[in-house]
């Protein structure tokens, strides 16, 4: 997870999706129920840097170290980029048990820097094969 790669806690607490979803819920990062409020990381050194739905551009804001959330499932899933290759993502999805979306499968997706110090990890490939 993007704040756990970062070394930050939660309210004192390791960063996970159960921990990051008590604080979103907690501090504005939903309206309307469920609807994730981009900017509302920004406590824990994310800067929002906006929405791209090109494959070339997501995968050029992977390999410059962003952090990239891909919108997946026609729309209504997201997930955590973790590598690419020319056809398709890696990714890291604690909601499903998939490691991989092709590039039609993505709708879009959206962008963060990373604060200073902060760890990425780059995985790309050459070859159509998906890392697994």
């Amino acid at each position: 997870m993007i704040i756990n790669d970062c070394h930050k806690t939660i309210d004192g607490k390791a960063s996970n999706p159960g921990t990051l979803n008590a604080w979103l819920r907690g501090h504005g990062g939903y309206v309307s129920g469920n609807l994730f409020v981009w900017g509302s990381v920004a406590p824990f050194g994310l800067s929002f840097v906006g929405f791209s739905s090109s494959d070339a551009d997501i995968k050029n804001h992977f390999n410059q170290g962003h952090a990239v959330i891909l919108n997946v499932n026609n729309g209504g899933h997201y997930v955590l980029m973790t590598g690419h290759s020319s056809s398709g993502y890696n990714v890291n999805d604690p909601g499903f048990s998939r490691s991989s979306y092709t590039n039609a499968e993505v709708v879009k997706a959206g962008i963060y820097k990373r604060p200073a110090g902060c760890s990425s990890v780059l995985a790309t490939v050459q070859s159509e094969a998906f890392l697994e």
